[in-house]
């Protein structure tokens, strides 16, 4: 499989875990309040999956106006971890935000987490050969966090579900 496919596919991905989630929550969550826990979850998946889908296209876009391939991965790798630490910034002040220890905690896992890809992007700009693999390790990172939230969202917004 071709760089330009995987990326593509990994968009795709990400944009179908925030659909079906998005979905779930609505119809999950019609007639009653659901917990912050499961807001927060739910904010932070669709920001990680946001997060992938963006950083899926930025190899592509450098090289659509004439950057070397190596050139691509060098400006992805920096514009995807100044939008990760954007969107972990965000979501750390809404969570802070919140005010309780279970917020505090949540907003402290999520950013360890998603910042980790960060770190190996930066580690693989001092070796070049090793930044695509390492980009798209990266967003698969993120990509499975963003789908764990899903998981946890959906298996929570069900779970309160009055038994019949």
């Amino acid at each position: 499989m071709e760089a330009r496919d995987l990326l593509q596919t990994l968009a795709e991905i990400a944009i179908a875990v925030a659909g079906f989630a998005s979905i779930a929550a609505v119809f999950a969550s019609k007639d009653r309040q659901t917990s912050p826990q499961i807001v927060m979850r739910f904010e932070a998946m669709l920001a990680y999956s946001f997060c992938t889908a963006v950083a899926s296209l930025l190899p592509l876009i450098p090289q659509q106006y004439g950057a070397s391939v190596t050139a691509s991965w060098q400006i992805a790798a920096v514009l995807y971890a100044v939008l990760t630490t954007a969107v972990n910034l965000a979501l750390i002040k809404r969570f802070v935000g919140r005010g309780t220890t279970s917020s505090l905690g949540f907003a402290a896992v999520a950013a360890l987490v998603s910042w980790s890809p960060v770190v190996l992007i930066a580690f693989s700009l001092l070796d070049l050969g090793t930044l695509s693999g390492n980009y798209v390790v990266a967003l698969v990172l993120v990509l499975s966090q963003g789908f764990w939230m899903f998981l946890r969202v959906v298996s929570a917004l069900f779970a309160e579900f009055p038994e019949k």
